[in-house]
């Protein structure tokens, strides 16, 4: 039999009883590095809400653009989850996209209706389109950022060509 201590554990190397445990507590350290807090969570949460309730309050209740908005939410709650810069950044390529759709309402009758079946189609392919890839392709949300400001422009042009004309015709028939 031996007597005195038993021999030195290289420090490096835990004991086979102690491995099961010290992965464990691995396991959690790196768990709760990589995962956001709770708070977090909810803070991320709560901006988006307010971003969604700011994106449709100006628009007619059920109306197309308001629509197109609540199609992307749960796309957008997701994004959000996954990068927390997002709903609080103004600059963010999927807040402007939000932003672009809501300013179509313009486009609109007073029903909320997009009369313009063209652009009612385009929409909608471009928000299938985000929601079909915003999991996989970060940069959906830059394509149809461009893609959104190229056709508002357009028919923000058109809009002030029919202004003018209107404006040209009520001009010459009060002289």
């Amino acid at each position: 039999m031996r007597s005195g201590p038993p021999p030195a554990r290289s420090a490096s190397r835990p004991s086979r009883s102690t491995r099961p445990r010290v992965a464990a507590a691995n396991a959690r350290h790196r768990a709760a590095i990589a995962a956001p807090s709770r708070g977090a969570f909810i803070g991320v949460l709560d901006t988006s809400a307010r971003l969604f309730q700011r994106a449709s309050r100006d628009l007619v209740p059920k109306s197309d653009v308001e629509l197109l908005i609540k199609r992307l939410e749960r796309t957008l709650l997701k994004l959000a989850l996954r990068d927390g810069e997002f709903p609080a950044s103004p600059s963010h390529p999927a807040r402007r996209v939000v932003n672009l759709i809501e300013q179509y309402n313009f486009a609109a009758n007073d029903e909320g209706r997009l009369t313009d079946a063209q652009l009612r189609s385009n929409l909608d392919g471009l928000v299938t389109r985000i929601c079909e890839q915003a999991d996989t392709d970060s940069g959906v949300f830059d394509v149809v950022q461009h893609s959104l400001e190229r056709d508002l422009e357009a028919l923000r042009r058109e809009r002030r060509v029919r202004i003018d004309r209107i404006s040209e015709a009520l001009e010459s028939r009060d002289r």
